[in-house]
């Protein structure tokens, strides 16, 4: 869900759509003060707590009424590190300690536009719609982006990262990758540019606490090679069942990134391959970033591929979601729904990566692993890239 600025559409031009709009996920029914003159909803926005309040017209000094956000107090700001469902996730949770204590996640709040005044508060969607969407129509999440695919809507952009992960639950992909934090930012200019992360993107937390409760589905954390998990840290989500993680487990032996770009065609199509996506849009990836995909190549991935283990990956693993209980004694799936959305942001460019290929080829076709001794050989190597829609 979101709400939006003052400032108007042509301000978030060239933005990166988390960058430029405020998005409020829904974390709480609304409720209203005993004097019917203001209607709160309470959600999540930047990894921070926030207060999204509908002043009726009659109580307004101006008449009018209007939306006002505002922080939360502090005894409401979340802890997502000591949420007991983390620990689905082994070693996050130190990960979040460490990044709190040094003010990295969350960052304080960026001041907020106009005041805090909302020019314009619109439903964006809801997490169960994005549920249903992508168990009835499950190809944006699932099949890469074709040539010549138009650009995201601002609806696709905000939930891609969610539908991605709810794809997986639903049995439609077997592997999954999700950027739990991007620190290769210089944190002078994030400060500045009120760098988002994809952490913070609509209904992500909820879904990666989804899929620590769903036993069909596991997961691996994978920092970038020969650097601290604060520089660089991927989820690699992926189905219980071989081969899915075998596959994963592969993926996260050279570092890959979700956010980052592999580097030649022989690892954007592993990538791909592994991640499910279609060979045509895998080919039209390859060639957009100036690459060609040949017989040899494609031949040795599939190879390799098989040399991981034997099961062929047959895609939807499984029908339907699965059911989610206890996460470590959290309920999953407790929080309510009831989402509003700004409609301050047109159509723009997405900001999903999807894999570093972290490796160079010696003479003779072997495949080498880099060690990657700092973060400026891996930029020298893959690249910062935005992939797919």
């Amino acid at each position: 869900a979101a709400f939006a600025s003052a400032a108007p559409a042509a301000a978030a031009a060239g933005k990166q759509l988390l960058k430029s709009e405020w998005f409020l996920e829904v974390t709480a029914p609304a409720s209203a003060s005993l004097d019917g003159s203001t209607f709160t909803l309470t959600g999540l926005c930047k990894g921070k707590t926030l207060r999204l309040s509908a002043i009726a017209a009659k109580f307004s000094s101006n008449g009018g009424g209007g939306v006002l956000v505002e922080a939360a107090p502090e005894s409401e700001q979340p802890a997502l590190s000591g949420s007991k469902w983390v620990g689905g996730y082994p070693g996050w949770a130190g990960v979040l300690t460490e990044l709190k204590a040094s003010g990295r996640y969350p960052r304080p709040l960026p001041p907020l536009p106009n005041g805090g005044v909302c020019t314009s508060v619109t439903k964006f969607t809801s997490y169960e719609e994005l549920k249903a969407g992508v168990l009835a129509a499950p190809g944006f999440w699932c099949d890469g982006t074709p040539a010549g695919a138009p650009p995201m809507t601002s609806r696709q952009q905000a939930t891609l990262n969610a539908g991605e992960i709810l794809s997986l639950l639903a049995g439609w992909r077997g592997v999954v990758m999700v950027q739990l934090w991007v620190g290769w930012e210089d944190e002078t200019t994030a400060d500045a540019a009120g760098i988002a992360q994809p952490l913070d993107a609509p209904f992500v937390v909820r879904a990666l606490r989804e899929a620590a409760g769903d036993e069909g589905v596991s997961a691996m954390l994978v920092p970038i090679v020969g650097q601290p998990a604060a520089k660089g840290l991927t989820a690699m989500l992926h189905a219980t069942a071989a081969p899915y993680p075998q596959r994963a487990a592969h993926l996260g032996s050279f570092g890959a990134q979700a956010a980052l770009v592999a580097g030649s065609p022989y690892y954007q199509l592993l990538i791909g391959m592994i991640l499910g996506y279609k060979m045509d849009n895998i080919d039209a990836h390859i060639t957009e970033k100036g690459g060609k995909l040949s017989r040899r190549v494609i031949e040795e991935a599939d190879a390799d591929l098989g040399k991981l283990h034997p099961n062929v990956a047959v895609l939807p693993w499984r029908v339907g979601y699965g059911s989610v209980g206890e996460v470590s004694g959290v309920s999953v799936g407790e929080v309510s729904g009831g989402e509003v959305s700004g409609d301050g942001a047109g159509d723009v460019e997405g900001d999903a990566g999807d894999g570093v290929g972290r490796g160079r080829r010696k003479k003779g076709g072997r495949k080498e692993k880099s060690g990657g001794s700092s973060f400026a050989d891996v930029e020298a190597m893959f690249g910062k890239g935005k992939k797919k829609r």
